[in-house]
C-alpha cells in the first residue's frame, strides 16, 4: 500500500492511518497538555479575526473543511501519547480560540456575533461532535515531519519563502535571526507591520541584515537561502555577530527615533543605514556617535530631499540617492551607492 506522500509501506518505519475526530477530543488533548500546535516548523498564526469566525461558521453548519495532519509522539516509558499539529495549525488554532471566547461569530444573515458562551446547549453539543479528518503520523522524527510540512505547502500561495524556510530550517542562523527580530526597537519605530510579524517577514529581514554582516553588500536574498543551509548546524561566530548586531542598532537608535521614524520605515532605507553604522562600528568601535544628533540631522534632511525630489546642484548626492532609492533598490550597486552616500554624512560630521 502506498503512503500519501507516495512511499511505499515497508520501506520506511513511518506509519500513519485516517481517522475521524471531534472537536472535543482537540479540546480533551489541549486540556491534558498533548497537544502541541506551534512546533517549531509551524509558521506563525496567520489568520484574522474574520477568517476565523468564517470556519466557525463552516463548523456549525456542518460543512466539511481539509484534513488535519497530526503527529503522535510516544514516550516508551509511560507510554504518553503528544500530539503535534503538522498541518492545520491556523484551523485547529481558530476552534480553540473560538471555545475560549476570544472572538465572535459572524454579523450576517445567520449570526448576529455570537461568542461560544452565547451558544444554545444544543449548538454547543453539535459543535462538540463535528468531525475532523485527521491523519495520523506515527514512527517519524523531525527531519521527516519537517519535509512533509514543506511538500504540503510548498505549492500553497499561504505559505511566504520565510515561512518554508521556518519549516525546513531549525538551526543556529534561523534561531539568531529570530533572537534578534524579537529587539522591541524594531516594533517602537514602526519598522514592521502586524501583518509582517505574522507572516515571518520580520525574520526574513533581519536575516538580511544578519546576510549583510557575514557577507557584505549582496543583492536582496542572493545570499538568504545559502546562509540558512550553510549555517544550520554551526553558525561561527555567533556570539560576535549577535554582539556586533546589537551594538549597531544602539547606533541606529542615536539616528531615528519617533522624530524621523517614518523616514526610515522604507526597509531599503534602513538597511543601507544599518549597513553604514555596522561599518562605523567595526572601524572605530563605538556604539555611540560624537555628534549623533547632527548626524541625524543630516541623514534625515538628505534622505528627505532626495524623496521629494529636492535636488541642489552643490549637493549631488540628494540626486544620486534618489536614483538609486526608486527602482531596483535592493539591487548590490544600488546599496553600496547608498551606503557610500550616507557613509559620507557620518564621516564628515564625526570627523572618523
Amino acid at each position: 500500500m502506498f503512503g500519501v506522500f507516495g512511499w511505499q509501506k515497508g520501506q520506511s518505519e513511518m506509519d500513519y492511518d485516517v481517522s475521524l475526530q471531534t472537536i472535543s477530543w482537540f479540546n480533551g488533548l489541549r486540556n491534558d497538555d498533548r497537544l502541541e500546535i506551534s512546533p517549531k516548523f509551524q509558521r506563525r498564526a496567520v489568520w484574522l479575526e474574520k477568517e476565523r469566525a468564517a470556519l466557525m461558521d463552516t463548523v456549525l453548519k456542518h460543512l466539511p473543511f481539509p484534513e488535519v495532519y497530526i503527529q503522535v509522539v510516544t514516550d516508551a516509558d509511560t507510554g504518553r501519547q503528544t500530539h503535534v499539529v503538522v498541518d492545520g495549525q491556523q484551523r485547529i488554532t481558530s476552534i480553540l480560540k473560538f471555545i475560549d471566547n476570544e472572538y465572535p461569530l459572524p454579523n450576517d444573515d445567520d449570526w448576529s456575533g455570537e461568542y461560544f458562551r452565547d451558544l444554545s446547549a444544543d449548538v454547543k453539543e453539535s459543535f462538540w461532535d463535528y468531525k475532523v479528518v485527521v491523519r495520523t503520523l506515527r514512527k517519524t522524527n523531525d527531519d521527516e515531519i519537517r519535509s512533509i510540512f514543506s511538500k504540503l505547502n510548498t505549492n500553497n500561495v499561504a505559505l511566504n519563502d520565510q515561512e518554508l524556510r521556518n519549516a525546513r530550517y531549525s538551526g543556529r542562523f534561523k534561531q539568531a535571526a529570530e533572537r534578534l527580530a524579537d529587539n522591541p526597537y524594531f516594533q517602537s519605530i514602526g519598522l514592521f507591520t502586524a501583518r509582517d510579524v505574522r507572516r515571518m517577514l520580520d525574520i526574513e529581514y533581519v536575516s538580511e541584515l544578519l546576510v549583510r554582516q557575514v557577507f557584505g553588500i549582496t543583492a536582496k536574498k542572493d545570499m538568504l537561502e545559502p546562509a540558512y543551509v550553510n549555517f544550520d548546524e554551526d553558525f561561527p561566530s555567533e556570539s560576535e555577530y549577535e554582539d556586533e548586531f546589537n551594538a549597531t542598532i544602539n547606533l541606529v537608535r542615536s539616528i531615528v527615533d519617533n522624530s524621523n521614524k517614518m523616514v526610515f520605515k522604507s526597509k531599503g532605507n534602513f538597511h543601507s543605514l544599518f549597513g553604514v553604522c555596522l561599518e562605523y562600528f567595526r572601524k572605530t568601535g563605538k556604539n555611540q556617535f560624537k555628534k549623533s544628533e547632527v548626524v541625524s540631522e543630516e541623514i534625515t534632511r538628505l534622505v528627505l530631499k532626495a524623496k521629494a525630489d529636492d535636488f541642489d546642484p552643490n549637493e549631488p548626492d540628494i540626486e544620486k540617492y534618489a536614483d538609486v532609492s526608486t527602482r531596483s533598490t535592493s539591487d548590490k550597486s544600488r546599496r553600496a551607492e547608498r551606503e557610500r552616500i550616507l557613509a559620507g554624512i557620518v564621516s564628515r560630521v564625526e570627523g572618523e
